[in-house]
């Protein structure tokens, strides 16, 4: 996933709320989102290495994890998957102790350089990895990630991203919603590929588009809605009643 936008605390009635890009290559497939056999987690799954880029967990933890742009600052023989990452990061019980989590289980394990948000309804968080781990936490309102730091001022795209934001209303995640999914679709006219909401670049782009709101309550009034291929073309189906089960859809 390369482009999260982020509402925290500042949605009524949705303190965490977020819509989502995900670019891969195409020929890397991915089941759709669902209730994981033997682990609390409803997440959509890449089918080669197993992980996720943006989920929810039963106790209403959501995280999401972006690649960055620079190399590693230590090259290392084996570096582990960034998806199992931010699945292992949803299997902890609040956001602040996934970044406790987080903090020493890097300490023996090696990445490529990667941007993981962890959020619930107390606290939202922000790591920065590239062979040195900084940590913030998200303070309410809107912020932006893709591919360098969050609310990175220089990136082209997220300036973009922000300006289409701007001409959004935010009254509730349900009149929201519907105005995220067109921009996540985005094209623009005489924009530069790289700068588009929506990515078509050859081999690889936007594949697939998320919008998750969680309550105070957790998921019992939670939404998901979740377009299985380029929002631009794809419809969005909503998946908030599977979801708000908490349990495996048989």
């Amino acid at each position: 996933m390369c482009l999260a936008i982020l509402y925290y605390r500042c949605v009524p009635g949705a303190p965490v709320a977020v819509a989502a890009n995900r670019e891969e290559h195409y020929d890397r497939a991915a089941e759709p989102p669902h209730w994981w056999s033997g682990a609390p987690i409803f997440a959509g799954r890449d089918r080669r290495a197993r992980g996720t880029w943006l989920g929810v967990s039963a106790g209403g933890l959501l995280a999401a994890v972006t690649n960055r742009r620079q190399q590693p600052r230590a090259v290392t023989a084996e570096r582990r998957s960034r998806g199992l990452l931010c699945a292992d990061a949803l299997l902890q019980p609040t956001a602040a102790a996934a970044v406790t989590w987080l903090e020493r289980h890097l300490t023996d394990r090696h990445y490529d350089p990667f941007n993981l948000v962890v959020a619930d309804a107390t606290s939202a968080h922000v790591a920065h990895w590239d062979g040195c781990l900084r940590l913030a936490e998200v303070p309410p309102g809107l912020h932006l990630l893709s591919d360098t730091d969050l609310d990175d001022p220089g990136h082209s795209r997220l300036c973009r991203a922000r300006r289409l934001l701007a001409g959004l209303t935010v009254r509730s995640w349900p009149a929201l919603a519907p105005g995220l999914c067109a921009l996540l679709g985005n094209h623009g006219q005489k924009v530069a590929p790289h700068d588009r909401m929506c990515r078509h670049l050859g081999r690889a782009g936007t594949v697939s588009a998320s919008l998750v709101s969680l309550s105070a309550a957790g998921l019992t009034e939670a939404r998901y809605l979740y377009a299985d291929g380029p929002p631009c073309t794809t419809p969005f189906a909503n998946l908030s009643s599977a979801l708000r089960s908490g349990l495996p859809q048989r």
